[in-house]
């Protein structure tokens, strides 16, 4: 009977594929990326975690890649939510385990402060700040229910989107845009200056160019 015991639970070792759940990441590098109506790409770069795909994730509701063509006066945002069964294929690194082409999803619930559109005589660029939470799941090949996960874990993450959109033209005193890219780029929390720091940095910045101005009437 003990025999037939350690029998089967060796074979429930062999067939199920260990998972791994990761702690909650920051991510501190990468990017993600929307150009014309292709789907979501994304690189993302953590502690002791990675995850890659081209071109095959989510199509989000980002506002702005929703302007086909758009008018000025219409408030969009920069962020977006990408979210279903989903955020594309390809490959990971978490806790120092590989996992190749593999399929992913998940919650991407991306912030960014509104945009105003102005009317205009020429294509738009927006730099704009972003936080990033949410959480990502890897799945074997070929399993759309991700029954078997070999990871899960929370996002959280920042930094700066840029928004590129085409004047189309002004028609009736209205001006037209449409979405042309939008490319998250990830900052490391921690190389970002707090904002007690930068009021620091700029009171001694103002008070060093008062005392050079005094030094020079003296």
């Amino acid at each position: 009977m003990s025999k037939i015991f350690i029998g089967i639970v060796a074979f429930v070792m062999l067939v199920i594929t260990p998972s791994v759940h990761a702690d909650p990441v920051v991510i501190t590098g990468g990017s993600a990326s929307i150009n014309g109506a292709a789907r979501l790409s994304y690189s993302l770069i953590g502690d002791n975690f990675s995850v890659m795909t081209i071109g095959n994730g989510d199509e989000g509701n980002s506002s702005a890649a929703q302007c086909h063509p758009c008018a000025s006066g219409m408030t969009i945002s920069a962020g977006g939510l990408f979210v279903g069964t989903s955020l594309g294929q390809g490959n990971a690194i978490v806790n120092g385990t590989p996992f190749n082409n593999i399929g992913f999803l998940g919650t991407f619930n991306i912030g960014s402060a509104p945009l105003t559109l102005p009317v205009g005589t020429s294509d738009l660029t927006y730099i704009v700040p972003f936080t990033l939470t949410g959480d990502i799941t890897g799945c074997l090949p070929d399993n759309t229910s991700c029954l078997n996960q070999v990871f899960s874990t929370t996002l959280t993450g920042q930094g700066i989107a840029t928004l590129n959109l085409h004047f189309d033209g002004t028609f009736n005193g209205v001006s037209a845009y449409s979405f042309q890219s939008l490319t998250f780029e990830f900052q490391d929390p921690a190389a970002i200056p707090e904002p007690m720091t930068i009021t620091l940095l700029a009171t001694g910045l103002i008070g060093l160019g008062a005392k050079v101005r005094r030094r020079a009437k003296g």
